[in-house]
């Protein structure tokens, strides 16, 4: 699968503050800048909210669904080329990534996930002022989010689905823990590795009105176009207002 490494750099064991110190220069090319870094543990992988699970949509959409279980995933490269302030995001699927095992501490720059179906959700109540920012006007409720996740999984007969409620930082510079045979001397695709799946609901800030739960699906090769499936089965974890 694809990915895209800009930088790379070994360095052994770190306090935070070295950290910060280097992500945010890899970030902005500025010495002093302080990258806002976010851990695994921040990320609520797997979590289902206690609020609604909203698809705000066109009206048409929503009934094409609710008729035939017809929907449409994305994918990063779509919102990467996507010209619409809100729907579009340059960032999709890009990182800086710090993966510290004892005596080391590797950062990369790099891009991935390209293999990734997308589906995204807004967590709470319907916000009239946010769908008109989409150019929606309705929406449906995903009343069950695991029965959903594993229907639309097995549509896409997909072997890793991931849910979560998205995170929103300043920066895109995300730290975790790899195991000590991770081969840190070698530039390779593996530095995806640095950080879980969890990596894909980290946004900027900017977004953080959207309120996106957001769903993911792998797939055997990377993907450029959305795509339509038909899924009638996952219309039983569903509800039209």
């Amino acid at each position: 699968m694809k990915s895209l490494i800009a930088e790379y750099l070994l360095y052994g064991d770190l306090e935070k503050s070295k950290i910060e110190g280097i992500a945010g220069a890899m970030i902005d090319r500025k010495a002093g800048r302080l990258a806002d870094l976010t851990y695994e543990e921040d990320i609520p992988l797997g979590i289902v909210p206690k609020s609604r699970i909203i698809k705000m949509s066109q009206k048409k959409y929503v009934d094409e669904f609710f008729d035939t279980g017809s929907i449409q995933l994305g994918n990063f490269e779509y919102y990467n080329q996507y010209e619409h302030e809100e729907i579009g995001d340059i960032t999709e699927g890009s990182f800086v990534l710090v993966g510290r095992c004892p005596g080391k501490t590797g950062f990369t720059s790099i891009a991935g996930g390209f293999n990734y179906h997308v589906f995204c959700a807004y967590e709470g109540e319907p916000d009239p002022e946010c769908i008109a920012k989409f150019n929606y006007d309705s929406y449906f409720e995903i009343k069950d989010v695991k029965g959903f996740s594993d229907a639309i999984s097995k549509a896409l007969a997909s072997s890793d689905a991931k849910y979560a409620s998205c995170i929103y930082r300043k920066d895109k510079a995300l730290v975790g823990s790899v195991p000590p045979d991770f081969p840190f001397m070698s530039i390779s695709p593996r530095q995806l590795e640095f950080f879980s799946e969890a990596k894909y609901f980290l946004k900027p800030d900017r977004f953080s009105h959207q309120q996106e739960f957001r769903f993911i699906w792998d797939a055997v090769k990377d993907l450029t176009s959305p795509i339509t499936i038909k899924c009638p089965e996952a219309i039983q974890y569903c509800e039209r207002p």
